[in-house]
Order: C-alpha cells, then structure tokens, then sequence
C-alpha cells in the first residue's frame, strides 16, 4: 500500500471541514452538536408527521 493511497481520504477530509469553516476543535464539537441537534429534531418530526398521517388514516 502507498502513502498515497492513506493520505488522499485525510486530506479530502481537511478540505471539507475546511470548507465549512472548522479551524478548530471547538467548532468542529460544535458543528458535530449542530449537525446531531439537527438529526435528532428532524427524526422528531418526522415521527409526529406519522403519527398524525396515522391518525387521519383510521
């Protein structure tokens, strides 16, 4: 196995948290919070959504 072959997925992976603006541990914890918060609100949803499209269809 090459070097490269390690090294091309960790630098892809610099430039995304780049792209987005992480720069530090704290705001990628935060970003990783957000993104989770995020998740977990929309699975929220999505379980009050069936729950009432269940109930409309009884």
């Amino acid at each position: 196995m090459d070097k490269t072959e390690v090294s091309w997925p960790v630098a892809k992976a610099i430039s995304l948290w780049a792209a987005i603006g992480v720069t530090s541990w704290a705001e990628a914890a935060s970003f990783a919070a957000f993104v989770y918060s995020m998740i977990l609100i929309g699975e929220w949803a999505w379980k009050k959504f069936k729950a009432a499209r269940q109930r409309e269809a009884s």
